[in-house]
């Protein structure tokens, strides 16, 4: 599996400690900032790939067939990708 720079991990995991912590943000608020987490995080794992991936959706199904990664973090992901497309 590829890893990340150690820099764009904490930069990651800081940006979804604030929106954990933020009380002003309701849920339908947050879901947009966990997304835009996730395809910041998918976008670095994807990085070398030989193809262009254009959106979290499609960067994510190339993660999860490209790499053994657990089904409940495939579930968590495609279940925010539904949330944030209502």
């Amino acid at each position: 599996m590829k890893y990340i720079d150690q820099q764009i991990d904490v930069l990651l995991y800081d940006r979804i400690q604030e929106t954990i912590n933020n009380s002003k943000l309701k849920p339908k608020e947050k879901i947009p900032k966990y997304s835009s987490i996730l395809d910041d995080l998918f976008k670095a794992l994807t990085v070398a790939a030989k193809k262009h991936i254009s959106c979290l959706n499609a960067r994510s199904i190339y993660n999860f067939r490209e790499y053994e990664i657990p089904e409940n973090i495939v579930n968590n992901t495609n279940n925010l990708n539904k949330l944030q497309i209502k």
